[in-house]
């Protein structure tokens, strides 16, 4: 165990000091007029096994560690009304609840003396399990994975662990003046028993019980409904002949997914007022944003960057924070999802800066909305930051595969990492200003401001 510990240190080690090697020169503006590099298409292995499962795989040799992962599309959007909680429950258990012939504390142990890193969550839409280990521990690895994955055996008493530990971290939200802000104004813009917004009540979690985890786990976790990606020091015939092997009697077939009500395109301008800490005010604006997909997409991003997203260069960023000292963070954007994301500014501030923050983003609002406020310099700046960045979403094996597993997942086609840096590279100023004139409706804001009664 010990040797196995201090072999992944010694890699960790080697990892940081090169990674330290990328910190920006001081002379780094020297390289303003050289050109970006060009991206290639990365080289993937793809095999679509009988199972139905689509697997990712990139054989890299540097370090003799091996990556992985299985995601599948589940999660809290499918949940029934009266068992919110369900999903984040079953990922939670699927880790610590013991799989196959192994109860939870033998379980553990078989992870502990690999010294391998396993993980498993579900989200809204999305479940993902992750693995990390010495190759020369991989066979041990994938068998845990697999097990955790497809045979998981939800033990009773770390299930009354996990219902303990979510309805905690649910209280500890509302303990984040920011985290609270976010939730409160998510449900504001889509109601708060849409699939998108609505929250588990920590006080119903003891209604779900192991029969309600187990179904939902047999409804879901389904081989042809799961994508692997590995990438690291393996052979590639031999891994994919091990994951067969290990997923032998595995559940697969047609999955029916609970319908999912639209969210309304509703614009109605409204003002919530919640009372929160006493010296500061935390407030969110916006309303709805736009669905994945959206042929506008690369316009309306950089319209994000040169609006609110790009750090200090931004306009809310320049004007109230570093022109005026108004707040002590301001940012804003507009995202996407698969059933509309939101246009969000978030701004802390201090109570009797409140007012006239707002005031300040409804006014960029307002001008960015005319369709004619955006310049050239702006969208020049924009695009460099994103294109001048896009070639680190290629500097790592594990990046690459999990990305293809991603435009799978979502539809995009296999070689978004071209698509998306043409699509930037192409964005022109009035691509920008339309964008502002189409998906911006300062008439249509939403405020939620959280701060002293």
């Amino acid at each position: 165990m010990m040797r196995r510990l201090l072999q992944i240190s010694f890699i960790l080690v080697g990892v940081l000091f090169f990674s330290s090697l990328h910190a920006e020169p001081s002379f780094v503006n020297e390289f303003d007029s050289l050109e970006f590099p060009k991206l290639k298409n990365p080289d993937v292995t793809v095999e679509v096994l009988q199972n139905g499962m689509t697997c990712y795989l990139i054989e890299d040799n540097t370090l003799p560690i091996v990556k992985m992962q299985l995601i599948n599309k589940t999660g809290s959007i499918y949940e029934q009304n009266d068992k919110l909680g369900l999903a984040q429950l079953t990922g939670m258990l699927m880790r610590s609840g013991g799989a196959a012939k192994r109860g939870p504390e033998e379980f553990d142990e078989a992870v502990d003396n690999i010294g391998a890193i396993l993980g498993s969550a579900i989200g809204r839409e999305k479940g993902s399990w992750t693995l990390a280990v010495l190759s020369e521990d991989l066979d041990r690895g994938m068998e845990l994975l697999t097990d955790m994955v497809f045979r998981p055996n939800f033990d009773e008493k770390r299930l009354e662990a996990a219902r303990l530990k979510l309805a905690e971290s649910l209280r500890r939200q509302f303990d984040d003046p920011n985290t609270k802000a976010s939730i409160l104004y998510t449900q504001m813009i889509y109601g708060k028993n849409s699939p998108w917004a609505r929250r588990p009540d920590p006080k119903k979690l003891p209604s779900i019980t192991k029969n309600d985890i187990q179904e939902f786990h047999k409804r879901y976790f389904k081989t042809n409904n799961m994508i692997f990606t590995a990438a690291g020091n393996f052979k590639t015939k031999k891994l994919l002949k091990a994951l067969k092997n290990y997923m032998k009697g595995s559940s697969e077939g047609e999955i029916e997914f609970p319908k999912i009500p639209a969210t309304e395109q509703q614009f109605k301008a409204k003002v919530e007022k919640i009372v929160g800490p006493k010296s500061q005010s935390y407030v969110r604006m916006g309303h709805l944003g736009v669905k994945r997909h959206n042929p506008d997409w690369f316009s309306i991003y950089i319209l994000s960057r040169v609006f609110g997203a790009g750090n200090f260069k931004s306009r809310l960023m320049e004007d109230i924070r570093t022109k005026r000292g108004l707040a002590y963070s301001v940012w804003g954007r507009i995202a996407q999802g698969t059933d509309y994301g939101l246009f969000t500014v978030g701004m802390s501030t201090g109570v009797e800066n409140a007012e006239k923050a707002i005031d300040l983003v409804q006014g960029h609002v307002d001008r960015l909305a005319e369709g004619k406020d955006v310049t050239t310099e702006e969208v020049e700046f924009a695009k460099r930051g994103v294109l001048s960045t896009a070639i680190f979403e290629l500097d790592s094996p594990f990046k690459i595969v999990n990305d293809r597993a991603k435009f799978h997942f979502y539809g995009y086609p296999s070689n978004y990492w071209l698509v998306a840096y043409d699509g930037v590279a192409a964005v022109s100023k009035d691509d920008v200003n339309r964008a502002a004139e189409k998906y911006m409706h300062p008439d249509r804001m939403n405020v939620l401001i959280l701060g002293p009664k």
